[in-house]
């Protein structure tokens, strides 16, 4: 019998369809109970009803994606265990259920290793220190390799007040819901006064031609949050480093190549509506409209000798699911509309 689990309060949607990508990044395509026959996955629908068989076998099981979401709201909502016994009995009448079992057990432990990764972060009194390091704790597989990927780009951030930039800039963003991945986990960057969820899909790239040297409160918070590379005039005397597996090089060229591409385009390219946005009130509202969903970046850069400073935002240890390694450069070319020729 399918035995109820503790299920979080967690969008059915969300869960089922990293659930799906899950399976389809195995390196063996099965489902299966633990000292019992695996059931091979023959193949997954659009609509996510799963096909399965058994070894050696040509039929063909269908698992539903309706009833395995009915069986998750029904058990989320028990309270009855012999009444829960009874509906479930409902529920898969006339189905193969030992297929249904198989693959009801892996969901359910997937879904509770997403809920935890999911679950609020209480932070302890120290965590209120404004420059303690960002922590984020793993997301399940198959849920940021699913996700579509953006990235943040804050222009002239040396003309922002520190606290402004790292309290209330970058804590906007906890009200987003992004296409794609709309899981997220609560981290707290360098000047923030209290945790908020930053999407782990989101590349945050911050650009300034340089810090002022009396704005020591804006380096430190800079040189904590992000990676600094001062980018000299002459590029080719220029130190690139490769962090985790982006190569910075390439990475500051594409920026670049799509600067140029768009610097003289009229309103007509969706970036230019953030061209007269200098104000954390207009950027807010800009986000609010649902812009952010539409196009992969935010600020029109016009001074091509600047400083790029940034820094992987979403974990470091070398088993985080987070990590930047994740990214490639081909991402970034990709979400910035270049092909594999081009930057």
């Amino acid at each position: 019998q399918v035995q109820p689990d503790v299920l979080p309060s967690t969008d059915f949607k969300d869960v089922f369809s990293g659930f799906l990508q899950h399976l389809k990044g195995q390196e063996q395509a099965v489902v299966q109970l633990p000292d019992h026959e695996p059931f091979l996955i023959h193949s997954i629908l659009k609509n996510g009803d799963i096909l399965l068989r058994r070894p050696k076998t040509f039929q063909v099981i269908r698992v539903k994606r309706s009833i395995i979401r009915r069986l998750f709201t029904t058990v989320q909502k028990a309270r009855d265990p012999q009444k829960l016994a009874a509906r479930l009995d409902e529920l898969l009448a006339g189905e193969n259920i030992p297929a249904f079992e198989a693959v009801w057990a892996q969901f359910s432990s997937f879904q509770q290793a997403y809920a935890e990764a999911m679950r609020p972060v209480v932070p302890e009194p120290s965590v209120a220190d404004p420059y303690r390091e960002v922590q984020m704790d793993l997301l399940p597989d198959g849920v940021l390799q699913s996700s579509k990927k953006y990235v943040l780009i804050l222009e002239h951030i040396h003309l922002v007040d520190p606290d402004v930039l790292f309290g209330d800039a970058l804590t906007m963003l906890d009200s987003r819901r992004r296409e794609g991945c709309r899981c997220a986990q609560s981290v707290l960057l360098p000047g923030s006064k209290t945790p908020f969820t930053l999407p782990p899909n989101l590349f945050v790239i911050a650009i300034a031609p340089h810090i002022p040297a009396w704005s020591t409160d804006l380096a430190f918070l800079m040189n904590k949050t992000f990676h600094f590379i001062p980018v000299q005039s002459n590029e080719r005397d220029q130190d690139w480093p490769v962090i985790r597996s982006i190569r910075t090089k390439e990475l500051w060229q594409a920026i670049n190549k799509v600067i140029h591409r768009h610097a003289d385009q009229t309103l007509s390219y969706p970036g230019a509506a953030f061209q007269d946005c200098h104000h954390l009130k207009g950027l807010k509202s800009l986000l609010s409209s649902r812009i952010l969903p539409y196009f992969q970046w935010i600020a029109l850069v016009r001074d091509l000798d600047l400083s790029v400073l940034y820094r992987d935002l979403f974990g470091s240890h070398a088993d985080s699911l987070n990590r930047l390694d994740q990214w490639k450069t081909d991402d970034f070319r990709a979400i910035l509309g270049l092909h594999r020729d081009e930057g």
